[in-house]
């Protein structure tokens, strides 16, 4: 009987310990891949060609990643910046325009190219992976409290639509950022195990963009917004420049998006109540043995039926010989 208790053991502990050493994968295995896009260039309704706030937040963010030593073939950016030849990011008088590597602009930037680009990721990205991807648009509510964002040339991209697209994504990490209004309506529908979200607003509230800014502001506020971008997300990509960390970015954020009510008068009243938000689910002990087991959970799901039929032989055999014995 002993004998049968360490052969029933051997594939049981293989099993586990394959698992095991998945999960030690996902800590010490990991690649990044990045997406930013920013799908309009102005504002509706405004006729200026100079308003530059997304596409500068955009290029701040593509600015951010490089710095930490992230390479172009990492980094998928589309940016919209139609009648905007020149966009200067930091107010130092100079067009950031040219020093970016840019995959997709304008009109390119479109719905049907954003789902292109995401289920691009979904098929490079592997399990012990991180992805994040950033959109800065404009959003509208569209009906039973559900929201979505935008093009400039009009398409829609609801909540539940945009879920779908990320379902394609099996990664360790999802990271989501929405700089767009409404999007503390978006980032619910898109909850779920293993995905952190970031959006720029709580429920029903609209989120803050400014333009040309470095000549009004003193030093130190233009260190901290540069002279064009978004209100919460700026300061957020800034404090991630410096090494802190997302939960710490987010606070960092959320006070300075307070505080630039008290610098711009007329968004006082939006970026306080703007209360932006985060979200993350952390997959259970389960959950993680399942989707980091080696080659996934299809791998994970052929060893448990192996392992199951493995087992049964097993006591199959040891209650023949018993009665063949007795």
């Amino acid at each position: 009987m002993r004998k049968v208790s360490i052969l029933a053991a051997i594939p049981i502990i293989a099993y586990v310990s394959f698992g095991v050493y998945g999960i030690y994968l996902s800590n010490t295995t990991i690649r990044q891949h990045f997406l930013i896009v920013n799908t309009w260039n102005d504002f509706p309704g405004e006729n200026a060609t100079d308003v530059e706030a997304m596409p500068a937040q955009a290029l701040q963010a593509y600015f951010v990643l490089k710095s930490k030593g992230c390479q172009d073939n990492q980094i998928d950016l589309m940016l919209y910046h139609c009648n905007e030849d020149s966009v200067d990011m930091d107010g130092n008088g100079t067009n950031d325009l040219p020093r970016a590597s840019i995959d997709a602009e304008n009109d390119v930037v479109n719905k049907g190219n954003l789902e292109a680009a995401i289920k691009r990721l979904g098929n490079i990205a592997g399990q012990y992976d991180e992805v994040t991807i950033y959109i800065i648009a404009h959003g509208q509510i569209v009906g039973g409290g559900s929201s979505a964002f935008s093009f400039e040339n009009s398409n829609l991209v609801t909540s539940e639509e945009f879920n779908r697209w990320l379902n394609g994504i099996n990664c360790k990490r999802l990271m989501i950022f929405l700089d767009f209004c409404y999007s503390g309506n978006f980032a619910k529908s898109l909850e779920r195990p293993g995905r952190l979200i970031v959006s720029a607003s709580e429920d029903v509230q609209e989120a803050w963009f400014y333009w040309d800014w470095a000549r009004s502001l003193n030093d130190t506020n233009t260190a901290i917004f540069g002279n064009s971008g978004s209100a919460f997300f700026h300061p957020f990509w800034k404090k991630l420049d410096e090494g802190e960390s997302i939960e710490q970015a987010f606070e960092y954020g959320k006070q300075e998006c307070y505080r630039w009510g008290f610098i711009d008068g007329k968004s006082k009243n939006v970026t306080q109540a703007q209360n932006p938000q985060m979200y993350f689910k952390e997959m259970d002990p389960l959950e993680k043995f399942i989707f980091f087991f080696p080659g996934g959970p299809s791998t994970w799901l052929v060893a448990t039926v192996l392992l199951a039929f493995i087992e049964t032989a097993i006591i199959v055999a040891a209650l023949t010989s018993i009665r063949t014995r007795g």
